[in-house]
């Protein structure tokens, strides 16, 4: 589940992608429910808002 008591709770965890367009993506790891593929989301304001209920999420940028 879920956590979403306390300031340090999570509840999603991704990688941050600029396309060639200049959007920013919301690269998700693998999953099983994913048979093991990695999935690019709409942009990332857009995942943001459609879960803006979620308690939090963390997100990384590569460098390269």
């Amino acid at each position: 589940g879920r956590e979403r008591s306390g300031l340090h709770s999570t509840s999603h965890v991704g990688l941050a992608v600029r396309t060639k367009d200049g959007s920013l993506h919301f690269l998700h790891a693998s999953s099983p429910s994913n048979y093991g593929r990695v999935i690019v989301d709409s942009r990332l304001s857009q995942y943001l808002y459609r879960y803006r209920s979620d308690s939090g999420i963390l997100v990384a940028r590569p460098l390269r």
